[in-house]
């Protein structure tokens, strides 16, 4: 039988040989593998993260990591551990040795605090069988260029302001700090991990201002003369706002054929100008997934009137198992353990679904998430309406 040993690294040899290689073979383009300088590149990120290596006779075959992040959840910003990566070497697969290291990362997020963790998947079905629910779909549009130019005589001049991306860190940390407190479920990065953008330089960053305050921002790049221009965020808060920045793209109509924006999926572009015809873009990373990582910390989130005990049962976070009062009091949820009889049992999906607000209730033993009735049901859904979740964060 092989040694086996899961722990937690914390060297720059041990993240740059046991760690980093591991996620490098898995995700990136190989051969050849990055070299040591290039690795060293990531590690003041790599640094910031929860790490832990599963050995197998001293060999490393897989690993899990987690980011310092907070995340919006109904109203209230709480600390969230953002999975990245998860991977294994070819001959630590099908072994448990990734679901090991990954359940290690839990518990240090725990230690320090955290009531949330997030992902996005390789495959869903397996982090669904780990706790996690899936978001809605983010979305990505194709606009011919030409179809922006009726705006391109708008005077935006004193309006919108251009700059590389690396001299703009002070001003999307503000603008994504406001957005963060409109939008559920919207995680951003802490540390050293939120200057990573602006640190690689790697895009233009366009800015609308209305009288000296930012009421939206746009990171982008042209791929090329005659080509495509595209943004990874195009983020307002105002109707205004979002007219400025589709101005400002219009203003490029002699210089690209096609715009590419990724948007949230409750976006809808379609309204946006007549003759714009966006196209549905199907190259899209897939999209995120939710888990609640410490029923415990849960509370303070926004929720309507009522009360309820569950019975939860979470097959990887066994500090979670139990009975749990969930209840309203002044609109701010409040969690205590219980000692009275349940209402009902949920798995740590089903909960993880009704805090997020991504399934209605009712549908959660369909799921195989829980055992209420429907009245309980018809509880839990005026306590947690229906919401939207918007991770926004990559990771």
């Amino acid at each position: 039988m092989p040694n086996v040993v899961v722990r937690q690294i914390h060297t720059d040899e041990e993240i740059l040989d046991d760690f980093l290689i591991i996620g490098n073979y898995a995700f990136g383009a190989t051969p050849p593998m990055d070299s040591e300088e290039k690795r060293r590149e990531f590690l003041p990120y790599a640094k910031e993260r929860h790490i832990v290596v599963t050995y197998e006779d001293n060999q490393p075959r897989a690993a899990a990591a987690a980011i310092n992040m907070t995340q919006n959840i109904r109203g209230k910003i709480f600390q969230m551990g953002g999975i990245s990566p998860v991977a294994a070497h070819p001959l630590g697969r099908r072994k448990g040795y990734a679901r090991q290291a990954l359940i290690k990362v839990f518990g240090l997020l725990r230690e320090e605090g955290h009531a949330f963790t997030g992902l996005y998947p390789f495959r869903e079905s397996f982090y669904q069988r780990l706790g996690y629910v899936t978001y809605p779909r983010i979305m990505k549009i194709d606009v011919d260029a030409a179809n922006l130019s009726s705006l391109s005589k708008h005077n935006i001049e004193d309006i919108v302001e251009m700059m590389p991306v690396s001299e703009g860190q002070e001003i999307m940390q503000s603008f994504l700090a406001r957005l963060q407190q409109k939008t559920h479920g919207m995680s951003l990065f802490t540390g050293k991990n939120a200057e990573r953008i602006a640190d690689r330089n790697e895009q233009w960053l366009a800015v609308a201002r209305f009288n000296g305050n930012v009421e939206g921002i746009m990171l982008y790049k042209i791929t090329g003369f005659g080509k495509a221009l595209e943004t990874n965020w195009f983020l307002t808060l105002t109707s205004r706002a979002r007219y400025a920045l589709l101005a400002y793209i219009a203003r490029h109509v002699d210089q690209v054929k096609t715009v590419t924006i990724s948007l949230r999926h409750d976006e809808s572009p379609q309204t946006w100008l007549t003759d714009m015809l966006p196209r549905s873009n199907p190259d899209i990373w897939l999209t995120a997934m939710g888990r609640v990582l410490d029923v415990a910390r849960i509370g303070g989130m926004n929720v309507g009137p009522g009360s309820v005990v569950l019975t939860i049962n979470d097959g990887q976070c066994a500090w979670n198992n139990g009975t749990w009062a969930f209840k309203s009091v002044d609109g701010k949820l409040v969690v205590e353990s219980s000692e009275t009889s349940s209402d009902g049992s949920l798995s740590i999906q089903g909960l993880t679904a009704l805090v997020n607000g991504t399934h209605d209730p009712h549908d959660f033993g369909f799921r195989g998430w829980g055992n209420i009735s429907s009245e309980v049901a018809d509880k839990l859904e005026i306590m947690f309406p229906q919401l939207s979740p918007t991770m926004f964060s990559a990771y």
